[in-house]
């Protein structure tokens, strides 16, 4: 068997892996990996310690594009922001009412979505209000709003 084969065998394995993971760290090492297996078919008779040689030097190179990306996004501009704040972050933000149901529902675009939301009192609301987020309903997870 072609060590090539064995190679891209590893940068299937270390790739599919990455399904599970979040970071992109085993995506690198499974590009290092794949450049590995090009590398020993087209030389062709590649000793296998060669071939390691390349994977190592290979896999330090891209697990130090891996580090600045990942240090850099971890501070960067939106730092601020988490994904993983929860819907608590979003008191106090003023949105707009974005639609408004014949039943009295009304939706309103929250971070460029739209979702429903609830009255903090028995205020009717039309398209165009400015609201704001008082809390968040721990039935039903909606926001609470207010007009501004």
């Amino acid at each position: 068997m072609n060590p090539a084969y064995i190679w891209l065998i590893l940068a299937f394995v270390l790739m599919a892996a990455e399904i599970v993971g979040t970071d992109f760290f085993l995506l690198f090492l499974g590009s290092a990996a794949l450049v590995t297996a090009i590398v020993t078919f087209v030389a062709g008779d590649l000793s296998f310690s060669a071939q390691c040689i390349i994977f190592g030097v290979l896999a330090l190179i891209m697990v130090a594009v891996w580090l600045v990306r990942h240090t850099r996004t971890k501070g960067g501009a939106d730092s601020a922001y988490s994904p993983n704040a929860g819907v608590d972050s979003l008191n106090g933000t003023e949105t707009e009412v974005a639609e408004v149901g014949s039943d009295g529902s009304f939706k309103i675009v929250v971070k460029d979505s739209v979702c429903l939301a609830e009255s903090g009192g028995n205020e009717t609301f039309a398209v165009g209000d400015r609201v704001r987020i008082v809390s968040i309903d721990p039935k039903t997870s909606r926001p609470v709003v207010r007009k501004v």
